[in-house]
């Protein structure tokens, strides 16, 4: 009971400490035209509350708006691009496919073009009478035109050796543009061979100058042809040792690779030769 009158006591104090300053404290009553002014301030401030508020309502609901059209135009967007995406991959594939298919064609006609040119060099005599030589022997399509001590030759390999050489050059004069070459009779004599070819060698340096081609190209045999002699050395077999003879069939073969390089070089012959007896 003490503790509650205690606190009630207390109670009592703190009320009459409010009272006293409130007791203290001026207030200005409002006459009643004041107070009808303060109202009407009062009133229109709120009327212009409310009209800014319903203004700022109309702004939202018109950003609202503004912010649904875009969100469409940027669902839209967001759409047109995986379309142009798509369709970029789409075309670059294309393309790389083209690319691909364009480098394989051109591989191919560079591939083309290469055997093409090797086709346009590629002649038939090339390939018809293969001069070439074994050792110290020449050979002409694998037939050795000559014999030494340590290496026997029959002579009807020999012979067909002669055979192979001679009509080569037949053929030659025989095929080229027009009357390139006066038709000379070849018998199976060696001398006969050599002046042949001789004067075939002749008739072509005649018309590389004739034609105006330049010395570095134009027609020149590496060994020189001198009656029955090639490079000094001669083709008779009678009175001549094996070695002399073989090394002059050898000269005498390379010569006729010169001319033929030159035919070929020089003339439009590709088809294949008949050659009757």
């Amino acid at each position: 009971m003490d503790k509650e009158i205690e606190d009630v006591t207390a109670d009592i104090s703190v009320y009459k400490a409010c009272l006293q300053r409130l007791e203290q404290e001026s207030y200005n009553i409002l006459g009643e035209i004041d107070f009808q002014k303060e109202k009407q301030k009062i009133e229109e401030e709120e009327e212009e509350l409310k009209a800014a508020i319903e203004e700022a309502e109309k702004k939202y609901a018109e950003v609202a708006s503004e912010m649904k059209g875009l969100e469409t135009e940027y669902i839209e967007f967001e759409q047109s691009k995986e379309r142009y995406w798509q369709e970029f991959n789409s075309s670059q594939f294309q393309l790389t496919s083209q690319q691909e298919e364009r480098d394989a064609v051109s591989a191919k006609i560079e591939v083309s073009q290469v055997h093409l040119d090797l086709l346009k060099r590629t002649n038939v005599l090339n390939d018809a009478f293969h001069i070439s030589h074994d050792g110290e022997i020449g050979t002409i399509n694998n037939f050795h035109l000559g014999c030494l001590p340590d290496v026997k030759v029959e002579w009807d390999e020999i012979n067909a050796a002669w055979g192979q050489a001679a009509l080569l050059l037949h053929t030659m004069a025989q095929f080229g543009r027009g009357q390139w070459f006066w038709r000379t009779q070849f018998d199976d004599a060696m001398k006969t061979f050599l002046t042949c070819l001789r004067e075939f060698a002749e008739f072509a340096m005649s018309l590389d100058k004739e034609n105006n081609v330049p010395p570095h190209k134009s027609l020149k045999l590496p060994y020189k042809i001198d009656g029955d002699k090639v490079r000094g050395h001669t083709v008779v077999r009678c009175g001549n040792t094996e070695e002399n003879w073989t090394r002059a069939l050898k000269y005498m073969l390379c010569d006729l690779k010169w001319v033929l390089h030159w035919f070929v070089n020089s003339t439009s012959f590709c088809a294949v030769v008949d050659i009757k007896e």
